[in-house]
């Protein structure tokens, strides 16, 4: 299930809510008693930074270091980058070795906070494919339309100062009606300007780690600046349409 609506209508809050970071102010949760939840922080401050990649796999349930090596291989680290420093790594790096350790972590409920935020083009193909065929639950927030059109078969609309509006369908068929017409030269050249933003984009998420504090504040600013430009240009700022 997607949830989707402007920024600062509480879709972060929602999910906070359900796995049970925030409490509620009024009204309950109610959770069945199996259920497991997993849930990724955009801010991946969940990751040990000291340890390697391969290591933070290998404290998973059960886990084994040739099913490590093997995971691992699929989601491109390979060889020696397997005992990489995390703290070392680019963030779309570190983004995949948070999402490893999720998905591999035995719970039932995946709840989803951007979770493709600073991940290239082929993985987050990859992060695509692992979810689609997921056996658990899935409760995504993301402003990423690709990840929604694929695994999303549910959606909840959330927008100011109105009820949430629940959706039995894709996220292609809820927007259906606004994908049907040709692109005009104004909307064109909005494709292209997304274009090069997101190249960017994948350009700062493939950079080395930095030393300093500052260099990575600024770092994470860029990307935050460069998401939110491309953000607007889609639209995805606004209020959800019925």
């Amino acid at each position: 299930m997607s949830i989707l609506g402007p920024n600062g209508v509480g879709k972060s809050t929602l999910l906070k809510l359900i796995a049970g970071i925030n409490k509620p102010t009024k009204g309950e949760v109610r959770l069945h008693p199996r259920t497991t939840i997993g849930y990724f922080a955009q801010e991946l401050d969940n990751l040990e930074m000291n340890s390697t990649i391969l290591d933070s796999l290998l404290e998973l349930p059960g886990m084994t270091q040739t099913e490590a090596r093997t995971i691992l291989g699929c989601f491109l680290f390979t060889r020696d980058d397997v005992f990489k420093r995390i703290g070392d790594l680019s963030l779309g790096e570190k983004c995949r070795v948070a999402f490893l350790k999720l998905y591999f972590g035995k719970a039932n409920l995946l709840v989803l906070d951007e979770p493709t935020n600073y991940l290239d083009i082929d993985t987050r193909e990859r992060v695509e494919e692992a979810l689609m065929v997921y056996p658990g639950g899935l409760v995504m927030v993301s402003h990423d339309r690709y990840l929604h059109s694929k695994v999303a078969n549910r959606l909840v609309i959330l927008e100011p100062s109105q009820a949430p509006k629940f959706f039995q369908g894709t996220y292609a068929e809820y927007f259906a009606k606004d994908r049907t017409r040709l692109l005009t030269g104004i909307e064109q050249a909005r494709e292209d300007d997304l274009a090069l933003l997101q190249l960017r984009l994948n350009q700062l998420i493939h950079s080395s780690s930095v030393d300093s504090e500052a260099e990575n504040a600024a770092l994470v600013a860029e990307i935050v600046n460069l998401q939110r430009q491309i953000q607007e240009l889609r639209g995805e700022g606004k209020p959800a349409s019925s």
